[in-house]
């Protein structure tokens, strides 16, 4: 099974898994030990040749990937590009950084697999998100 465009396979990373402090699965850690592997490369988000503004969010305790690396490597490549781009990196929040205020987060995925953050990272993440978000968008 694969992710498909055009009917066409698209490259992702092969992650494995690795165990979080808590004992639980994590993606994130099979990732990292496969990043610069040349199947991984060619797996990264091509942005290098985009054209326009670009938010982006991280979330530093994400347990499925790596988002800040991944964040800073899209805005590497969009160096040259004139347009506006913000990264913004959350530092206790997990996998699903970007939400409405108040809506309780998910921080545990399929099988027990930790997505990191909590509920209150997350939330507090998500009234800041949130309201950037909407500006961006509407000067952008």
């Amino acid at each position: 099974m694969a992710w498909t465009l055009r009917g066409r396979a698209v490259p992702y990373a092969l992650t494995g898994s690795g165990l979080t402090k808590q004992g639980t699965p994590s993606t994130r850690l099979g990732f990292m030990q496969t990043l610069h592997a040349a199947r991984t490369r060619h797996a990264l988000i091509p942005i290098q040749g985009f054209r326009g503004p670009v938010l982006l969010l991280a979330d530093a305790d994400d347990q499925l990937a790596p988002s800040p690396i991944s964040s800073a490597q899209m805005m590497h490549e969009l160096r040259h590009d004139p347009a506006p781009h913000e990264r913004r990196i959350y530092p206790r929040v997990g996998h699903v950084v970007l939400g409405i205020p108040s809506v309780p987060a998910q921080v545990a995925g399929e099988r027990g697999r930790s997505l990191g953050g909590s509920e209150a990272a997350d939330d507090a993440a998500h009234r800041t998100d949130w309201p950037l978000m909407i500006r961006f968008i509407r000067q952008n």
